[in-house]
């Protein structure tokens, strides 16, 4: 078992080539990750994800075709996954709208519901009419298909106004 200062050549070389990793990519994929997660604390969790990662993942460097793509890769792996668990999370919370506590014991819960749901549904009353729409719509199970269908807008635009709309009222819930 090695002591904590007692390292290989092979551990400096990796250590050195993963510190000069680190300076050179950390501030691309922390620009990266705050453009996709619009939230810094939650970009730099991310990035910070990604190293831990690589470093993890006993991967040499040098056998990397290009460290920057895998490192790219990796973040927007991640950024999606960290989406995607906020999508689930303000899912639950427009849930409980049809769920909401009804034991008077349990007056704490219901506080916190009453609050979330209040931030949830004054964030989608405050949407643009199309926004809050394309929402509803995607929250009814509607494809992006079907809604750009029956509101004659394009997929894309579909997808814009969900991924604002899911934005705005995630940032409500998070305040």
């Amino acid at each position: 078992m090695k002591n904590e200062n007692q390292f290989t050549k092979g551990d400096c070389d990796r250590r050195h080539a993963f510190k000069q990793c680190f300076k050179t990519y950390y501030p691309t994929l922390l620009s990266k990750a705050i453009k996709l997660l619009k939230v810094p604390e939650l970009a730099e969790d991310a990035v910070q994800d990604v190293f831990v990662q690589l470093w993890n993942s006993k991967t040499e460097l040098s056998a990397l075709k290009s460290v920057e793509a895998f490192l790219v890769k990796c973040l927007k792996n991640r950024g999606l996954n960290i989406l995607r668990s906020q999508k689930r999370e303000i899912l639950r919370y427009i849930e409980k709208k049809y769920n909401a506590p009804t034991n008077t014991e349990n007056t704490e819960q219901t506080v916190m519901f009453n609050d979330i749901y209040g931030r949830v549904q004054n964030s989608i009353d405050g949407l643009s009419k199309a926004r809050r729409e394309v929402f509803e719509m995607k929250l009814e199970g509607a494809s992006n298909k079907e809604i750009a269908n029956q509101l004659d807008i394009s997929e894309n635009t579909v997808k814009v106004h969900y991924n604002r709309a899911s934005k705005t009222i995630r940032k409500a819930v998070h305040e």
